[in-house]
């Protein structure tokens, strides 16, 4: 995932990383910056019937092309998934992760 963003971005708009989507493990909004890059894999493993289990791991980081200095911040976890309706794809996962402390996650429908 990327973002760029150019010239005097106002403070809302500032891309974000963080939350349950992208970088789990980290609160949404703790680190803002004018660009943001992103790498994250989910490996989805079948346990039984309608139930995966998910490790996940990725890292990024949000910065200003004027004054980038590289510090990789990364996250990881696992979490299981229920499939509630295979057609439209409409699962309930719970994730617990680690960035800089550890996040708990209830959601419907995938992170991405």
């Amino acid at each position: 995932m990327m973002n760029y963003r150019i010239g005097e971005v106002p403070f809302y708009h500032l891309s974000l990383l963080g939350g349950n989507k992208i970088m789990r493990g980290f609160y949404e909004g703790r680190y803002r910056g004018n660009n943001l890059w992103a790498i994250q894999c989910e490996l989805r493993i079948p346990i039984f019937k309608r139930f995966f289990m998910a490790p996940f791991i990725s890292t990024g980081d949000v910065f200003s092309f004027e004054d980038y200095d590289l510090v990789l911040k990364w996250a990881g976890g696992a979490g299981i998934r229920y499939i509630l309706n295979r057609e439209k794809r409409v699962n309930i996962r719970f994730d617990i992760a680690h960035g800089e402390e550890f996040q708990f996650y209830l959601t419907v429908l995938e992170a991405f």
